[in-house]
């Protein structure tokens, strides 16, 4: 026997309805969704930042930022 843990309250999975079934299942599915594009986000906030240090790297090595400037 299966339970579902909702609100403070467990439920016997075999018998609740199909619609909570549905629910359930749509809840996981934007619980997945939601993970996947915190790891995409994750990903490009890296990107992002190397790209800065890049950026930071290549003005300097020209010579536009001032020392004082330099992380």
């Amino acid at each position: 026997m299966s339970t579902l843990q909702f609100d403070g309250h467990e439920y016997d999975f075999d018998v609740i309805s199909d619609e909570a079934k549905r629910q359930i299942a749509s809840i996981q599915f934007a619980d997945k969704e939601i993970d996947r594009l915190k790891a995409q986000l994750a990903f490009y906030q890296i990107a992002r930042d190397s790209h800065i240090d890049a950026l930071r790297q290549a003005l300097t090595d020209y010579g536009i930022i001032p020392e004082h400037l330099k992380q």
